[in-house]
C-alpha cells in the first residue's frame, strides 16, 4: 500500500520489519516452510554490501529467539548468547544503536496493516 511505502522510505534503512506472503521464488528453507516472510534493510554498511555481491537479498535470523527479548534492543553479545552456536556468521555493526528497542514488525498478510510488535518506530 502507499502508506507501507511511505513508511518503509523513511525508516529504511532502519527497525522496521514487514511481514508479507512469500512469493514462490523464495526457497522454502528460508521461511522453515511457513507461508510469509519478513523483509528489513539493515543499517549494517557490510551486511547492505555482502547483499550488493551476492546479488541477491540475504536470508538471516532475527538476533534473538522469538519472545525472549521483545521490546528490549540486543547487544552484539546477547545475539551471540542466543543464536551464536546454531548459525554460520554474526556482522558486529559499525557502532552503537541509535534505537532504544527492538524493530518494529508490521504484518501485511491479512489486509489490514497490523503491529505484531511495537518498538521504536510508531
Amino acid at each position: 500500500t502507499r502508506d507501507v511505502q511511505i513508511l518503509a522510505d523513511t525508516v529504511w534503512p532502519g527497525p522496521l520489519n514487514v511481514v508479507l506472503g512469500k512469493s514462490p521464488l523464495v526457497p522454502e528453507w528460508v521461511t522453515s516452510g511457513e507461508p510469509t516472510v519478513s523483509l528489513l534493510h539493515n543499517r549494517s554498511r557490510t551486511l547492505n554490501i555482502l547483499g550488493i555481491l551476492a546479488g541477491m537479498p540475504l536470508a538471516a535470523s532475527s538476533a534473538n529467539r522469538a519472545g525472549t527479548m521483545d521490546g528490549d534492543l540486543v547487544t552484539f553479545d546477547t545475539a551471540v548468547q542466543h543464536i551464536g552456536a546454531e548459525i554460520d556468521m554474526i556482522v558486529r555493526s559499525e557502532g552503537p544503536s541509535k534505537y532504544t528497542s527492538s524493530s518494529t514488525i508490521i504484518d501485511l498478510t491479512g489486509g489490514d496493516i497490523s503491529i505484531l510488535r511495537q518498538g521504536d518506530v510508531s
